[in-house]
């Protein structure tokens, strides 16, 4: 069988974490990845959708977790795979399919342990998670304000007030009914 590298050459996924950081994998489907065109050695915020109430929309909220975040692998593949465009090399490392990225439902991401623990907290609370794509360039941190859906629906924001208010008192009527 073909030989990738050579032998006792350092490889694997634990040698391209930063000192410090570690591999995280989420879960994630088409839509929440950027319809699988994430590459390894991309660069993403990641954003949360929190439901912290119960259920109650008006008071969900969508906000960025992470920003400028390395994308270490998709699925099983890693940032270090050989590029194989162009080159001249065995069919049976042809057969490998090195280079395809799109088949893929989970994301490993390079994290310090405290966003690690979070994920892991957001994980627990059935929060869905998405990632959006940035330039390898960009590498700002912005101070992103979550957003909730008064902000979405800005020009109807306070009909949706009234109506997420009666909502409230019907709530607290039928529990006044049943104590």
């Amino acid at each position: 069988s073909p030989r990738v590298t050579y032998p006792g050459a350092i490889s694997g996924l634990a040698y391209q974490v930063t000192p410090g950081k570690r591999a995280m994998a989420i879960r994630v489907s088409e839509d929440q990845a950027v319809s699988r065109l994430i590459k390894p050695g991309d660069r993403i915020d990641v954003l949360a959708l929190i439901d912290y109430t119960g259920g109650r929309k008006d008071a969900l909220k969508v906000r960025t977790i992470f920003q400028d975040v390395l994308v270490l692998s998709t699925g099983l593949y890693i940032s270090n795979s050989l590029p194989l465009i162009g080159l001249k090399v065995d069919e049976e490392v042809k057969k490998l399919n090195l280079n395809t990225y799109g088949n893929f439902n989970t994301i490993t991401l390079e994290l310090d342990p405290l966003q690690v623990q979070k994920v892991i907290f957001l994980n627990a609370l059935g929060s869905q998670m998405y990632l959006s794509l940035r330039n390898n360039e960009d590498r700002s941190i912005d101070v992103i304000k979550p957003s909730k859906i008064y902000d979405v629906l800005e020009e109807d924001k306070e009909e949706l007030k009234i109506f997420f208010e009666k909502i409230k008192e019907k709530d607290k009527n039928r529990a006044s009914i049943g104590s």
